[in-house]
Parts: structure tokens; C-alpha cells; sequence
């Protein structure tokens, strides 16, 4: 099972010492991690979803809904529109990405 895990005879790794930045008291200096700015495709989806779902839903009667009775509405949309495009989301994510496409 972990087979293709484990590199085999002819592939092994050769560890690769990188250096870090030092000070002139001799301190390593590290570099913040930068933050992975949102991505386009995500973005991409939200945008695809909210178009669809405009043009699913009578906007003056979601005016009147409360958050629970839009997220009851267009959670099952939500759900069907991520499957038939093959989105890879975990149910914590599509939660959210429910939640988020009920605010706006």
C-alpha cells in the first residue's frame, strides 16, 4: 500500500543543506511565510455560482427571507451546481461556500 510512497533503489533523495540568512551577531534571520493569495478558480466559482443563482431565485422574495430560509433554499443548488462541475470540496468548505454565496 505505501509502495508508491517509498522511492525505490534508483531514486533516492540526496539531502540538499540550505542556507539561511545570518545576522552579524550570528542570529538566522527568517522570512515571514506569504500568505496564498485567494484563488482565481475559487473566486471564479463564486462568481459562476452567484450568477446562477440569480437567475434561479426571485431576488425580492430573498429580500424578505431570513439567512436560515436562504441557506434552506439554496443549499441543495449549492450542492448540485459544485458536483456536476467536479469541485473538490469537503463538507466544511461547502458549508462556507454556501454561507458566503447566502451574505452577499
Amino acid at each position: 500500500m505505501l509502495g508508491r510512497f517509498i522511492k525505490g533503489p534508483g531514486e533516492q533523495r540526496t539531502p540538499q543543506s540550505v542556507q539561511a540568512p545570518v545576522t552579524s551577531n550570528g542570529a538566522v534571520v527568517v522570512q515571514p511565510v506569504q500568505a496564498e493569495p485567494a484563488s482565481d478558480d475559487f473566486l471564479s466559482l463564486k462568481v459562476d455560482l452567484h450568477r446562477h443563482l440569480i437567475d434561479r431565485f426571485n431576488l425580492t422574495a430573498l429580500e424578505n427571507a431570513s439567512k436560515d430560509e436562504i441557506l434552506n433554499e439554496i443549499r441543495p443548488i449549492v450542492r448540485e451546481f459544485v458536483r456536476v462541475r467536479n469541485v473538490p470540496l469537503n463538507a466544511r468548505e461547502l458549508d462556507q461556500l454556501t454561507s458566503d454565496t447566502a451574505d452577499e
